[in-house]
C-alpha cells in the first residue's frame, strides 16, 4: 500500500463495486418514492400532497398526514413505501454486490 509524502495511507478509492451499489441505491429510493407518488396520485391527490406524504412517511417526519389514510389501498400503499425505505440497505437482497 503506498502512503502520502508525510507517511499518511492514501484514502481508499470508490470500487466499481460500491459504485453499483450506491448507484442501485438511488435507483431504488427514486421507483419507490415515483411508485408511493403515482399511488396517492391516483387515489385522487394532488403532486404536492403525494410528494409531501412521500417525504414525510420516508422520514418520519411526523408531521401527521395531509390527508386521511382510511382506505385500504392508501394503508398498502403508505406501508409499501416505508418497508421499501426500510429494506434498502440491504443490496444483497437484490443481487447487487
Amino acid at each position: 500500500m503506498s502512503s502520502e509524502p508525510d507517511g499518511r495511507p492514501e484514502p481508499p478509492t470508490p470500487t466499481v463495486g460500491s459504485m453499483r451499489k450506491m448507484v442501485a441505491g438511488i435507483t431504488i429510493l427514486v421507483v419507490v418514492c415515483l411508485v408511493g407518488m403515482v399511488g396517492y396520485v391516483l387515489a385522487g391527490w394532488s403532486v404536492q400532497d403525494s410528494t409531501f406524504m412521500v417525504v414525510i412517511t420516508i422520514f418520519g417526519v411526523g408531521y401527521g398526514e395531509v390527508r386521511p389514510v382510511d382506505t385500504l389501498a392508501l394503508r398498502f400503499l403508505t406501508g409499501f413505501v416505508i418497508v421499501a425505505v426500510i429494506q434498502q440497505p440491504d443490496f444483497g437482497a437484490i443481487g447487487v454486490e
